[in-house]
């Protein structure tokens, strides 16, 4: 299986969305700091949403269609 998911810091705050194929994995990275940059800059580590999908390009492909949206 493959995930897109959405984390944030807080209620409201900034948001970050990505695809993997070990969502356990994935979360607990962000939580414990392992990815530099943006995720980490922000302190994103509470997973909001999340999505399955049977191939990483439909993973993939979600992600992006997720990541043109207005936060409006």
């Amino acid at each position: 299986s493959f995930w897109t998911y959405i984390i944030t810091n807080q209620k409201k705050g900034t948001f970050y969305t990505g695809h993997t194929d070990d969502i356990g994995l994935r979360v607990e990275q962000h939580i414990s700091g392992h990815f530099g940059g943006f995720s980490k800059k922000y302190g994103l580590k509470h997973l909001v949403w999340f999505e399955e999908f049977d191939t990483r390009d439909e993973a993939f492909t979600r992600e992006r269609r997720i990541k043109e949206w207005r936060r409006q």
